[in-house]
Parts: structure tokens; sequence; C-alpha cells
């Protein structure tokens, strides 16, 4: 009983393909890793976008803040008042209200062009 005469092969067929699956893996898996590090943007810019982002908003929040507790003139040339200032001066002359509903243009005039427009007919 010698194994000389026998004709099966070292490796059988499904160990095999089983290996080439493996390989196969193992190649997709390094050219992927290869083409991430390759292609991918430096960590020094996505950090220094990450800080302007957050300097801008933290910028943008302390200016909000302030437009709603401080007075101040507009860019358009009106006025802006806190919150708590225009219910108590409201509260107190209620005629105010109805001063600031009425239009501020004559009939005759043409009304102001808006400052956006959509672009789009």
């Amino acid at each position: 009983m010698s194994d000389s005469n026998n004709s099966r092969p070292v490796v059988s067929g499904q160990v095999a393909s089983w290996l080439g699956v493996i390989a196969f893996v193992a190649v997709a898996i390094a050219v992927i890793a290869y083409a991430y590090l390759a292609f991918r943007s430096p960590s020094g810019v996505d950090a220094d976008r990450r800080l302007a982002q957050k300097s801008l908003r933290a910028d943008l929040e302390s200016k909000a803040k302030g437009k709603l507790t401080d007075s101040g003139r507009n860019a358009d040339g009106t006025y802006h008042i806190p919150i708590e200032s225009a219910v108590a001066l409201i509260a107190a002359k209620p005629e105010i209200l109805a001063q600031l509903r009425q239009p501020t243009t004559n009939p005759g005039e043409a009304a102001p062009a808006p400052v956006f427009t959509s672009g789009t007919k």
C-alpha cells in the first residue's frame, strides 16, 4: 500500500479554489489600502479646514447674539433694538404697533426692488 501509485493531487481542487479566493481577497484589500493611502488628502488640510469652520461659526454666533442683545443701525439705515426693549416699548405704548404697520412708501412711489433675486424666470 504505497502512495506512489495513487493519482490524487497533492492539493485537492477544493483547497486550491479556496486558496485562490483568499489570494484574490488579499490582493483586493492591498490595492484598496494603497489607493486610500495614495489619494487621501493630508490630515493637516482637513484639520485646518475644520478649525476655520469652527472659528467662523463662533464668529457668526457672537455677531448674531450681538444683533439680538444690542441696539444698532442696520445696513439699510433702519435700527434694531433688543427683543426685551421692543416688547417693553410696545407694552408701554400700544399705538406704536399701529405706526409700525403703516406702509413706509408713498402711494405714488415705486416699491423698492428686492435685494436678492432667484435668477431664473
